[in-house]
């Protein structure tokens, strides 16, 4: 692969024109995934719902939008598919519960 001058790389570090518009495109090459998070994630049962959710994710931030009511279906989507996984999931719904409990406790005591 070609190399990449720092100037032409958007804030995540991917390069910039042709070469980061097919990256994004093709999704389906997991060879090159260097997120642990994303590795981990298309790994399960939810390879789909996460890859839709990741695309939405990243094009309302490029848009500038609002990415947590914008891709709220798809949030949804996801994390129904993670309880029907729940098995292999269980880490990041843990994750999940903890931060909701947190909330909670934070709430009572304010």
């Amino acid at each position: 692969s070609a190399a990449v001058d720092d100037d032409d790389k958007d804030e995540r570090g991917t390069g910039s024109g042709q070469a980061a518009q097919s990256a994004a495109v093709d999704d389906d090459d997991d060879d090159d995934e260097t997120c642990g998070f994303c590795i981990f994630m298309k790994a399960g049962g939810c390879k789909a719902a996460f890859t839709d959710w990741s695309k939405c994710v990243d094009q309302e931030r490029e848009k500038g939008g609002d990415f947590a009511s914008d891709c709220r279906e798809m949030t949804f989507a996801l994390r129904e598919c993670m309880l029907e996984h729940k098995e292999y999931y269980a880490p990041v719904l843990g994750e999940e519960e903890e931060y909701v409990a947190d909330k909670k406790e934070a709430a009572k005591s304010s």
